[in-house]
């Protein structure tokens, strides 16, 4: 006889799967991830009965998803159709008035604050700049330098 398998439901994405029957009535969903406890089997059997059956029902649950989506957006469609034309004059959404200055622009620097305040310090952040030429700059990788002792030498 071949291992069990059977079919069940995740409760969050609504996913059929197969899981193997397990002591255990935990089990994880191995799409979302989410762990939950065996509250109905749908079916029970082989892995390849099994399978199979999660195709048709994934596949159903499918085809009832898209034409909800396309009932909602006719429905949409027809609602935006129905809707009476409004004279220009009048407004009904609240309308932001553009100006000229941006949003952004009271949470940047200002032109005159581009340099630095009295009493700041000046912090260079660019690495050339702060060593110079390569040759100035500290090797990352250089050994210590050793004084001229073997390790078993006492000092």
């Amino acid at each position: 006889m071949g291992q069990e398998f059977h079919v069940v439901q995740c409760f969050k994405c609504q996913s059929f799967q197969v899981h193997q029957v397990k002591k255990v009535t935990r089990w994880s969903c191995k799409l979302c991830g989410e762990k939950q406890s065996l509250m109905k089997e749908i079916a029970r059997g082989n892995g390849a009965d099994c399978r199979r059956h999660v195709q048709k029902l994934n596949a159903t649950r499918g085809n009832k998803m898209e034409d909800q989506a396309w009932e909602l957006c006719q429905q949409m469609e027809n609602d935006r159709e129905e809707e009476p034309e409004e004279p220009e004059g009048q407004v009904t959404h609240t309308q932001v008035p553009q100006s000229g200055v941006s949003r952004w622009s009271k949470y940047l620097d200002s032109p005159e604050r581009e340099g630095p305040e009295e009493g700041e310090d000046h912090v260079i952040m660019d690495r050339d700049r702060l060593y110079g030429n390569k040759t100035d700059r500290p090797h990352p990788y250089r050994k210590r330098k050793r004084d001229g002792r073997s390790p078993q030498q006492p000092n």
